[in-house]
């Protein structure tokens, strides 16, 4: 147990080191993400999914891209689930 929790702070502590760095001064601008997703069941345990996502910039006033991930996926037991997706 002890070493699932120095794990945990290791892998947490890792994260401060990252940082972005852009050439555009995000405080003053606004923007959004707008998501819908469909998965259908096609067979036990076989699924295929579809999500489009559109993403505002400035302030909400323009479209900046849009994004279509299709995946399918197979649940091969309880504990374990394979899939794969391609994202245009």
């Amino acid at each position: 147990m002890k070493r699932y929790i120095a794990i945990f702070c290791l892998a947490g502590l890792m994260c401060f080191g990252a940082n972005a760095e852009t050439d555009v001064d995000l405080g003053t601008e606004l923007g959004g993400r707008l998501a819908v997703s469909v998965d259908k069941k096609l067979a036990r345990g076989l699924h295929v999914s579809l999500e489009e996502e559109i993403r505002f910039d400035n302030n909400f006033g323009a479209f900046d891209r849009f994004h279509t991930t299709v995946g399918v996926s197979y649940k091969v037991n309880d504990y374990l689930k394979i899939g794969a997706g391609y994202a245009w």
